[in-house]
């Protein structure tokens, strides 16, 4: 069986207060894309909540195995990024449904 695309995002706690949140997303980018370069990584905060989330794709058989994989792979970044750990709030991953004939060409297609 084929692995699927899947997009992760994952929350993480505290580092997204206002006065840190820019150079904290920087890192984990700067780690992410020497660890998983092709893993597309880029990060928001939220400054109400303080929180960061990284969003990046990997491919796996199922969600759960993108869930385990995706929170390994994050947990490398994290610790690459020198920054001290914080609680991983949420791991989510939604599958990327590849694209249809119809909404590449335009044309409806039989099979």
């Amino acid at each position: 069986m084929a692995n699927s695309k899947y997009r992760i995002s994952v929350v993480v706690a505290e580092l997204g207060e206002r006065e840190s949140a820019e150079s904290n997303m920087e890192h984990f980018v700067d780690a992410f894309d020497g660890i998983y370069p092709d893993a597309g990584a880029v990060m928001a905060a939220n400054y109400r909540l303080e929180t960061l989330d990284a969003t990046f794709t990997l491919e796996a058989a199922n969600a759960r195995e993108a869930s385990d994989m995706g929170g390994d792979m994050f947990c490398e970044a994290a610790n690459k990024t020198g920054i001290e750990p914080t609680e991983i709030l949420e791991i989510q991953a939604t599958l990327i449904a590849p694209a249809r004939h119809e909404q590449l060409t335009g044309e409806l297609s039989f099979v």
